[in-house]
């Protein structure tokens, strides 16, 4: 049984494809698309980016690509917000989503799967450290909650990344999250880890960090050698440690490493723990659908389509179904149907229509709309 259908027959096959935007989000997953693929030129609308190239290809704005284009497949490589916007600017064109063009979210796990049966993901996060210094009051890992400790050695780490790549062929990204992810000592033990048996495997490390804590000498070195991106998030005036990011991202770029700061995050109240949702039966399915978060993740051997739901669970606050997740060791015996077992979840095919915890969990989709303001802290005891 295929489990992919939005993209129509005549991307099956195809050798050549147009990336369209190359930026952050691009980096994640170009080197595995030229390595797959001939690139004639990649789209982006940056005038800082029209006429350069990458590895000899090169860069055009759209009006300068659409000259060129033909009948040629279009794969948008931009976060959400871009993305919308680009895909309205070529239906304004003509063109069709599923047809001329996608997103490279759902590009990734569909034509390999199809193509050559292999199990790609677009992005998983694993959870390095479940300590972190803030006590954030609508942390959406629900860090401050924890009713248990949880603690995880190296070797506990390296396991779960074994049982990982046992199922999955390919994954454009990992993120390295928390907590606070550079509590964790042996992170740079960790990537090192990963890219000696795994490189073949893995497009882009991100550790994801509130920019509160410098990183040692050697995770410096660690991310320069493997070109980590280091993704900060600034919670802007309700920070605990404004200053001291501040200094991280001076010390960072001190250091040639140029971090992502991404200073538009937008939260959403999503209820748990303190105030838990009651979705009905009827109207869990729109609600999941609706979140569409892509917070895949891979912990304790295990994979789960939402890696909120796995944090909910071992904070000891939310008992999960057991089809809401699947155990890596058991889908490496099943070969071919286990990874295809996995995609299915990734991609959010659940019998029943979603995952147990959206009935708690007010969720970051449109149907949210309680808006908060990021970092407020609780107070400490």
């Amino acid at each position: 049984m295929e489990i992919f259908n939005k993209l129509s027959a005549d991307w099956r096959g195809i050798k050549e494809i147009i990336p369209y935007g190359f930026g952050w989000e691009a980096s994640r997953c170009i080197d595995k698309l030229i390595h797959d693929f001939s690139i004639p030129f990649i789209i982006d609308n940056s005038p800082s980016k029209e006429g350069t190239d990458y590895r000899g290809i090169p860069i055009y704005s759209w009006n300068r690509a659409k000259c060129f284009l033909e009948d040629r497949k279009i794969v948008i490589t931009t976060r959400y917000r871009q993305y919308y916007k680009i895909a309205e600017s070529l239906q304004a064109e003509g063109k069709s989503y599923g047809k001329d063009f996608c997103n490279i979210k759902e590009f990734i796990p569909e034509w390999y799967w199809n193509n050559k049966k292999e199990c790609c993901l677009y992005t998983v996060d694993m959870t390095v450290s479940a300590k972190c210094n803030f006590k954030c009051k609508n942390c959406n890992m629900f860090m401050p909650y924890y009713k248990t400790d949880v603690r995880y050695t190296l070797e506990d780490l390296k396991d779960n990344v074994d049982q990982f790549f046992k199922v999955v062929d390919y994954v454009c990204y990992i993120g390295l999250i928390g907590g606070e992810p550079l509590l964790c000592s042996y992170i740079s033990e960790l990537i090192a880890y990963i890219k000696s048996r795994y490189s073949d495997k893995v497009g882009n490390f991100t550790i994801h960090t509130n920019g509160s804590i410098l990183p040692s000498e050697q995770l410096v070195e660690t991310i320069k050698e493997y070109d980590v991106t280091v993704a900060i998030s600034d919670y802007g005036e309700e920070s605990p440690c404004r200053d001291k990011m501040l200094y991280t991202i001076a010390f960072l770029q001190k250091h040639e490493i140029y971090p992502d700061v991404r200073a538009s995050l937008e939260w959403r109240d999503v209820g748990f723990p303190q105030n838990p949702n009651d979705f009905s039966d009827e109207e869990m399915a729109e609600h999941m659908k609706a979140c569409s978060a892509d917070w895949r993740g891979v912990n304790d051997g295990i994979f789960y389509y939402c890696n909120i739901a796995w944090s909910a669970q071992k904070a000891g606050l939310a008992v999960l179904e057991p089809d809401d997740y699947l155990v890596l060791e058991d889908l490496s015996k099943e070969g071919e149907a286990g990874k295809e077992k996995l995609l299915k979840l990734s991609e959010g095919y659940f019998d029943k229509g979603y995952m147990s915890f959206c009935r708690k969990c007010g969720g970051c989709g449109v149907d949210n709309t309680k808006l908060v303001v990021p970092g407020i802290q609780l107070e400490r005891e």
